[in-house]
């Protein structure tokens, strides 16, 4: 006989598909990638109600040369560290 579970503990929060170990790390590291890069270009997004056409180009000009491999790497340990405190 099977017993019936409330439903707020037979759902799966949300936190365990973005946590789920059995992810391959290559898609683990490619969500982290776009998590980061998305709140880059939130910021952005928020810029272009105020910036000019000028001041957007001179920021994607800048943009551009910050987001490199050299960067994002240390932005990429830091997001791993807290994921992984999270799950300790």
């Amino acid at each position: 006989m099977r017993s019936e579970l409330p439903e707020e503990l037979s759902h799966i929060p949300e936190y365990y598909q973005k946590y789920d170990v059995r992810k391959p790390p290559v898609q683990y590291v490619e969500n982290k990638l776009d998590e980061i890069l998305g709140e880059i270009f939130s910021i952005r997004r928020k810029l272009e109600k105020t910036f000019s056409r000028n001041d957007l180009l001179a920021y994607d000009r800048i943009l551009m040369r910050h987001l490199t491999h050299e960067t994002l790497i240390p932005k990429m340990k830091q997001g791993v560290e807290l994921d992984y405190n999270f799950l300790s």
